[in-house]
């Protein structure tokens, strides 16, 4: 059964992620959310046009507040205008909005699942998941674009390699999972160029940095996760999603980029991928550190209703 889905912000992730659920024919209803009529009435009849061409035929709204969102499935919030802003200091300016949206959806939509795809990812998901009804799933895109990013760097060296993922927080610290999945034992050096097995070496010694991530594709990764949360095969995604104890790594709530099993059935975090000593310090550290940072930010403040009461 095709959902409902609503998009909050027409720039650039959310324009990405949308015409991706046009392409996948995800919806049978798409509303586009965002303060700039102007923009967003262009927007929409751009979306239509898509949807038409590729023979969806997709109901498209658009609204500047928070109309038609009623029995939504899924919401998905981007950042306006490809904004990258990843501080805490950023997710208390966007609060008074983010309860807006909590209590709306939570009014309106009492079973959906909200897909953050914005940044700073773990601290918005973190955010949204102790303002929103505990009905209401929230998960964020996490490390999805840094473990592509790294698996593509792996295949540089063997293209046979089957998965890599990065996990943590990217705002904070990542942590390369080399060895965990079996990846590198895998390579037959005999196979693999001088040139390569050089290469390897120094990806090795230097570790990993990820590159620059472009706006449209985190609104991607926010329309793979609806994809996968609507297959009835699961799939291992790295997103941001609530931890308590998993991984031994935290006896009390925090978010981070975890390895996740995503199906219709819902988000499992997948502790059958083997995360060595090291790798498990770092995460602990990490772990520690985004508590300190996630439990700075005063949800509580002012709030009315429901949300004052959980």
């Amino acid at each position: 059964m095709k959902k409902k889905i609503v998009i909050f912000h027409a720039g650039q992730a959310g324009l990405a992620a949308a015409q991706s659920i046009i392409e996948k024919d995800l919806a049978s209803e798409i509303v586009l959310i965002d303060p700039n009529d102007g923009l967003l009435q262009s927007k929409v009849a751009d979306l239509k046009a898509v949807s038409d061409i590729l023979g969806r035929f997709m109901d498209i709204k658009g609204s500047i507040e928070f109309a038609n969102i009623d029995d939504a499935d899924f919401f998905l919030l981007t950042c306006p205008g490809g904004s990258t802003v990843d501080t805490d200091e950023a997710v208390a300016e966007a609060l008074p909005f983010l309860r807006q949206m909590a209590t709306e959806i939570g009014f309106r939509a009492a079973s959906s699942t909200i897909v953050v795809a914005c940044e700073p990812v773990d601290l918005v998901t973190y955010s949204l998941s102790k303002l929103t009804k505990a009905s209401i799933k929230v998960i964020g895109t996490g490390t999805m674009i840094e473990s592509a990013h790294f698996l593509r760097m792996l295949k540089a060296v063997d293209t046979t390699l089957p998965e890599a993922m990065v996990i943590g927080n990217k705002n904070s610290t990542i942590i390369p999972l080399w060895t965990s999945l079996k990846a590198i034992p895998a390579i037959e050096y005999t196979k693999i160029d001088a040139h390569k097995r050089q290469k390897f070496k120094e990806m090795l010694k230097t570790g990993y940095s990820p590159a620059r991530i472009p706006a449209p594709a985190v609104g991607i990764a926010g329309a793979e996760i609806i994809q996968a949360l609507c297959s009835e095969f699961p799939k291992r995604l790295t997103l941001s999603i609530m931890c308590n104890g998993q991984f031994d790594i935290c006896e009390q709530e925090v978010v981070l980029g975890l390895p996740v099993s995503v199906s219709i059935a819902g988000t499992v975090i997948d502790e059958t991928v083997v995360i060595g000593e090291l790798e498990k310090q770092k995460l602990l550290e990490l772990a520690t550190e985004s508590q300190g940072i996630q439990r700075r930010l005063k949800l509580r403040e002012g709030l009315t209703g429901y949300l004052g009461l959980l």
